[in-house]
Formats: structure tokens, sequence, C-alpha cells
């Protein structure tokens, strides 16, 4: 419910987005909530004026630069993400990413086109490493019309009091595959990672039919691959049928969620994947398994 807070009472709130174009190449945001909860006994009520986001962007050639504070979300699920997701608050990031579909060099062009966005975020001060950052990437292939695949990673370091390491060894440190590759008993334990890959599959005559599927590893050991994909690993998995009659009106979504056995909590950074005490992942947390199902229809002009 991207952080907001609600009592056990009555709750009114307001919010308004503005967005306002500087130049042809910058811009800015901004969504502002005023909240007000009167509470029952037990709870607190009282009054609240936030910026839920609040960023400037900046376009060079197809890259878009944003700076300030604002939500991201990976994944394929309809309500939520293993890595991050609408739980939380927003972040206070800087972000850059693609603002048209590219193409990679080389024997990477079978992968048609791309989108990439990468992000590096302030926790905040309520973690046990106070000032802890969380990095993140994700890119997206369209290898054909009909397929839609995705890599992410997901990574927590620093704060004041962390594993002290090298600039080098940080940015070793973001590519995963290196770990159990290269570094193996040298592994310095300097951050919290995740790393997943997500697929959507359309069959247009089957009524626009997608199944997806989207699946992310925590803490994953080569020694133990098997278990690494049973309990350190998350999944979502779901189908979406936007034509479930004939005249369109009816739209029905299935979805399967599972969480893994450490999912966003770490033997250093213990605050785990949070900003403000709000996973930023899948609120569901460690170790548990949903099903969620919708059905919506369009009533039409009356």
């Amino acid at each position: 419910r991207l952080g907001r807070r609600y009592v056990d009472g009555g709750n009114l709130a307001i919010e308004t987005t503005h967005r306002l174009r500087l130049l042809p190449v910058l811009a800015a945001a901004a969504r502002v909530r005023t909240w007000t909860g009167w509470a029952e006994p037990g709870d607190s009520g009282g009054h609240r004026l936030t910026a839920e986001a609040l960023y400037g962007q900046l376009a060079l050639r197809n890259v878009l630069v944003q700076v300030g504070r604002d939500h991201v979300f990976y994944g394929q699920g309809m309500r939520a993400s293993l890595s991050v997701s609408g739980n939380a608050p927003a972040l206070d990031m800087v972000k850059l990413g693609s603002d048209l579909p590219f193409r990679l060099p080389w024997v990477f062009r079978a992968l048609g086109p791309t989108r990439a966005s990468f992000f590096i975020a302030d926790l905040g001060d309520r973690q046990n490493f106070p000032g802890a950052k969380l990095t993140g990437y994700k890119f997206s292939f369209l290898p054909s019309a009909r397929a839609e695949l995705g890599v992410s990673v997901l990574n927590q370091m620093g704060g004041r009091g962390a594993p002290a390491a090298s600039f080098g060894d940080r940015l070793l440190d973001l590519i995963p595959i290196i770990d159990p590759l290269f570094i193996g008993k040298r592994d310095i334990q300097i951050s919290n990672k995740f790393a997943g890959m997500d697929l959507r599959v359309r069959f247009p005559a089957a009524r626009g039919l997608e199944w997806y599927v989207d699946g992310m590893l925590d803490d994953f050991d080569h020694r133990r691959i098997w278990s690494s994909f049973r309990d350190d690993a998350g999944w979502i998995t779901g189908i979406t049928v936007p034509r479930l009659t004939r005249d369109g009106r009816a739209q029905l979504a299935l979805e399967l969620q599972r969480t893994g056995l450490r999912y966003y909590q770490h033997v250093q950074f213990t605050s785990g994947v949070t900003l403000n005490g709000h996973i930023i992942g899948n609120a569901l947390g460690s170790k548990a398994n949903a099903g969620y199902g919708r059905l919506s229809w369009d009533v039409g002009d009356a």
C-alpha cells in the first residue's frame, strides 16, 4: 500500500499529482498526500502531510536521469514483486533508465529490443547500519512479439558500521555470478543480494492469454543447487486473460506466490530489505505462500 499509514477508526486522505515541464529535456513531478486519522482506543491518530513522490527528470539522448523520491517496480506480478514493489514508501534515489528500446551489439542483438534501468537509493537511518544503500538494475528483452524476458539484481550494502570493502569489490559484488564462479572461498560477505529472472509469454489466439513466471534467488550456493532453487528462491507465477468473453468486457487474473526461507533477512543486515519498517519487496515476508484471483467486468456505457 505504498507505505501509507492507516489507523483502526476513521481515515481521510487527499492525494494530488503535479507535473511540470521546465524545458524540452527537463521535467519535474510531485505527488502530495494529506492524511487525517481518528483512531479507536488502542491506536493513535493524527495528521500528516507528506511528499509521496518528488523528483526531477532529465533526458539525455536515450537516457533518462531521475533524481528524487519515487517508486520502482520490477517483476511481472499483478500486485507485488519479489524485489521492489509498492509495499514500502517511495525511495530517495538516483535512477538511470532507457527512454526508448534499444538493441545490444554483437550476438546479443538476437535478444531483440531491450530496456534497462539502474538505481541507487538511500535506506535512511532506520537500519542497523544507518544510511545503508540499496542498488538495483534490470534488463528486459523482447526476443519475439510473444515473449518477454527479464533479468534483475538487488543489492543492499554500506551504511555506518557496515562491513568495509574497496570500491572494486563493491562493483564486483553487483554481478552475482562472479561470486560463485571466481571468488569462491574469498567471499567477503559485504552485502545482502538477490538475483532473478522473469518471463512472460503471450498467446493472442487464446483470447489474449498471457502466462508469466518471476523467480528470484537469495544467497545462491553452487554446492547445493537444488535446495537453492527450492528453499532460497521465491516464485510468482500466474495467468491473465484480458478477453475472457468475446466482447472483451470480462478479464481474469490468477496468481500464486511463494517466498524463500531467508527472504529479506540477513545475518549482518539485520534490518532486512526494508524502508521505514516496510519490506521493499513482497509483503508476505519470508517462507510464505499465497494465491490471488481477480475477476473484473466492464459494464460499458450506462
